[in-house]
């Protein structure tokens, strides 16, 4: 039969020496956890930063790639709206197009006059397309100023990203250059070229 007694007093007799064996297990073990731990970290860490590198590249990419399609893209925009506007101009300086339609379509401009909320497009602006839009002998100084503020319009729609002023920008292109061409059409009736 087994003697507890004696069992628990040999066992207590060797703990000094397991407690020492334990911290000693423990420390060397702690030791090389440690260092583990900080090669996984220095490994992770690189890891990490190759490809945070390598998604700024891309990033950088791709940022270039879209301002080069913007301008692409504006670029079309423009050389589609010279490309309408001459052959608006053209067709009123042939005759094609009237009077009667100038009147509508300055009518139609003249109603659908966008509010001002603006930093380019201001009430003055405003105030003083509608001037221009209600004068009947539209000069040639005139359309410098329609053409102005249609560039202010222009630089407004860009800002705030009104859909309302951009419409109507392309509207005003329209019949900036009506006017351009019945300006031709009279200046060719009269021998005179509009400069």
């Amino acid at each position: 039969m087994l003697d507890w007694s004696a069992a628990l007093s040999s066992l207590v007799a060797q703990a000094p020496l397991a407690a020492l064996v334990v911290a000693l297990v423990y420390f060397t073990l702690r030791r090389d956890i440690e260092k583990v731990r900080i090669e996984l970290r220095s490994e992770i860490g690189a890891k990490i930063e190759e490809t945070r590198k390598e998604m700024g590249e891309r990033i950088e990419s791709v940022k270039v790639e879209l301002a080069d399609l913007k301008f692409r893209v504006a670029s079309a925009e423009r050389a589609l709206q010279g490309f309408s506007e001459t052959i608006i101009e053209f067709l009123a300086a042939k005759g094609v197009v009237s009077e009667p339609e100038r009147v509508a379509l300055r009518g139609f401009l003249a109603a659908m006059l966008p509010p001002v909320r603006s930093r380019y497009y201001t009430e003055e602006v405003r105030r003083r397309l509608l001037e221009l839009l209600e004068k009947d002998d539209v000069t040639v100084d005139d359309l410098r100023e329609l053409d102005k503020i249609s560039e202010l319009i222009y630089k407004e729609y860009l800002e705030t990203r009104r859909e309302d002023l951009g419409k109507y920008y392309y509207k005003l292109r329209a019949y900036i250059a009506l006017l351009a061409g019945l300006l031709r059409s009279k200046a060719g009736q009269e021998g005179v070229k509009p400069s």
